[in-house]
């Protein structure tokens, strides 16, 4: 069953990541902004395609794991808590 949302769905995702963007950021919380880099990512769009529209394979995934590695993740892992 192959599920497309298509440029609808995809609008819709982005303006949420904005929309969680903004409020991360208003309460100083870290966001790694990932849909649009992932939408435009020949391996994730490929392997989700191929599957059920949605969840890509292993490589899509490490795209994922790249993208939120870069984005900041071990300068917030090692961030003081409140």
């Amino acid at each position: 069953m192959n599920i497309d949302g298509g440029e609808a769905h995809l609008h819709r995702t982005a303006e949420l990541a904005d929309e969680m963007s903004d409020l991360c950021g208003a309460r100083d919380v870290p966001f790694v902004a990932t849909t649009r880099q992932l939408a435009d990512d020949p391996i994730w769009t490929r392997e989700a395609t191929a599957g059920d529209g949605a969840h890509p394979g292993s490589g899509g995934y490490q795209r994922l794991a790249d993208l939120i590695l870069d984005g900041g993740w071990h300068s917030w892992i090692a961030r003081p808590h409140r």
